[in-house]
């Protein structure tokens, strides 16, 4: 596991049209919500996640691990203390349709609305306050962290590697196995033959070559 911090930006999306940054409650001069946006993601089939280094996750799991601290305390109206200096804040995602199947948008974003609510000792709609409209939200007021659980990939069998080769020039996986083999002289049973050259050649531009990484063998 490897602790990932994100800076996280203070603003709208565009694309999801039930959002708003500050939520103002005028009867008691405070904010409930700020809507925060991390950026760098990309949906996978089967309920997965992987992030701008490239770290692919199960989304639950990313989400268990995904955490929102502030960099100064937050007080409420009264000076009453709402979270401290790294005091970590609860929150939810935003979906970007109705229905809560997605939260990754078109733009690789994911919106985190953190709740700043504390219970009111004057009357107010919900029976909650929240943090004191004097308070400057700036870009540098929270940061996002989250643990990257990343798996480690399977070896690729021979035939996978085969499979993954391409031609180094024109990049067609059209390929003809060239390599010069030998054999025992033995008969079905005691059979065996092995390579005596390792070369392929490129049945779209005629390249022939020895794959290797970074020269037609993609992977290791």
């Amino acid at each position: 596991m490897k602790k990932i911090e994100l800076k996280a930006k203070v603003g709208s999306v565009s694309d999801y049209n039930f959002f708003y940054v500050l939520l103002l409650d005028h009867t008691v001069g405070t904010f409930k919500h700020v809507t925060l946006q991390i950026s760098g993601f990309k949906s996978h089939p089967k309920d997965r996640i992987e992030d701008q280094h490239g770290n692919d996750m199960d989304f639950e799991v990313f989400l268990s691990s995904l955490k929102i601290v502030s960099n100064e305390a937050i007080f409420g109206p009264n000076k009453e203390l709402i979270a401290g200096v790294g005091g970590e804040l609860a929150f939810r995602l935003i979906p970007t349709t109705r229905n809560h199947d997605n939260y990754i948008h078109s733009d690789g974003t994911l919106l985190l609305e953190v709740d700043l609510r504390v219970p009111s000792k004057v009357n107010t709609i919900d029976g909650y306050t929240g943090a004191s409209k004097d308070i400057k939200i700036t870009d540098d007021f929270f940061v996002v962290s989250y643990e990257a659980h990343v798996s480690k990939k399977k070896p690729m069998s021979k035939e996978e590697l085969e499979d993954s080769i391409v031609c180094p020039v024109c990049k067609s996986n059209n390929i003809r196995d060239t390599s010069i083999k030998e054999n025992n002289g033995g008969w079905v049973g005691s059979y065996e033959e092995w390579k005596v050259s390792d070369t392929r050649a490129c049945l779209k531009c005629g390249v022939m070559f020895i794959p290797v990484v970074g020269n037609g063998l993609q992977t290791e």
